[in-house]
């Protein structure tokens, strides 16, 4: 079987549709228990997503936002801004495409770029994302808790090498 490349290129104003629609898939579950009707849940959910991506364009101008993709299809985002440190914002896959180490080989793709300029990578995740699991094989340790959310850094140890394998066999780029 031939792999298909995931490309990351940066994210326009074109992808907006996408980035709501990607939303609305991964935050759908948490709702879902509440048992609203569909189009109150969607209307909740758009109301989510305005102030989730008003919240990132104040607190975070410098941001760089890249689409992922998979042969020409859009399958998830990133959301990074690099200072001092670098600090993953956001990450999400449409759901078909999690758990093929998509996630991995960005990740990886990441502490790699953090490796060779010398900085450590921060993000928060909920304490309830399984992604949390993967945060602490690559090497994060959590270093403050807030409400729900655990920050964690990684401070330039080398990722696991069953990890490294996985960005050879995603060809994970960036594109410009």
């Amino acid at each position: 079987m031939i792999e298909v490349p995931v490309l990351a290129r940066v994210a326009t104003d074109q992808d907006e549709e996408f980035l709501k629609d990607l939303f609305f898939e991964v935050r759908f579950p948490e709702f879902e228990p509440a048992n609203l009707p569909e189009a109150q849940l969607r209307t909740l959910l758009a109301q989510q997503y305005d102030a989730m991506r008003d919240h990132y364009s104040r607190a975070f101008p410098d941001a760089v936002y890249q689409i992922l993709e998979r042969d020409g299809t859009p399958i998830g985002y990133e959301a990074v801004r690099e200072g001092e440190e670098i600090h993953l914002i956001d990450i999400a896959l449409r759901e078909n495409q999690r758990n093929q180490g998509i996630g991995t080989s960005r990740m990886n793709h990441l502490l790699e770029t953090a490796r060779l300029a010398g900085k450590s990578v921060i993000l928060s995740v909920e304490v309830f994302n399984p992604a949390r699991r993967l945060y602490e094989r690559l090497g994060f340790e959590e270093y403050e808790q807030m409400g729900m959310y655990k920050r964690m850094r990684w401070n330039g140890r080398e990722p696991l090498q069953g990890a490294n394998m996985t960005v050879a066999n995603h060809s994970l780029q960036s594109v410009q």
